[in-house]
């Protein structure tokens, strides 16, 4: 058990670390649209702008995770073979799976919603248009 926990950390850790470097790559993309060569210098903004960034793909990164434990909790209950034990921990884990991926959607919502009320930005569009957060011109950046 305790080796499937380290393979599992070790590959999240690459996926989290490996999409935005490969992504930065081809795209040009930065964290923060700021503080580079020909580039204006870093305000407030951009750095609340870096934060709810690193939060949201932190949280994008956590479904493929979730994702993972419901694969791995139904693969467990359906080669079961009728085993009480193993029945009782696959439905547990696809349990706390599903409770945990609630708490992800409800956490995302919490943050998205704090950082709009804090910052009274009434034209941030991120529910229906979540590419407005990676664009340079996002609402968090004065104009």
């Amino acid at each position: 058990m305790k080796s499937r926990i380290s393979w599992t950390f070790l590959i999240t850790a690459i996926v989290v670390l490996a999409i935005p470097i490969a992504a930065s790559a081809q795209t040009g993309f930065s964290l923060v649209p700021c503080g580079g060569t020909g580039q204006a210098a870093c305000t407030f903004g951009h750095l609340i702008l870096g934060g709810v960034r690193i939060i949201n793909f932190l949280l994008a990164a956590s479904a493929v995770v979730t994702m993972y434990y419901i694969l791995t909790s139904a693969w467990l209950l359906l080669t079961a073979l009728g085993s009480a034990e193993k029945i009782a921990a696959a439905k547990l884990g696809l349990r706390n799976a599903i409770i945990g991926f609630a708490l992800i959607l409800l956490s995302f919502a919490f943050i998205n919603l704090l950082i709009q009320g804090l910052f009274g930005l009434t034209n941030c569009n991120w529910w229906t248009n979540p590419a407005q957060l990676w664009s340079n011109n996002s609402c968090l950046l004065p104009p």
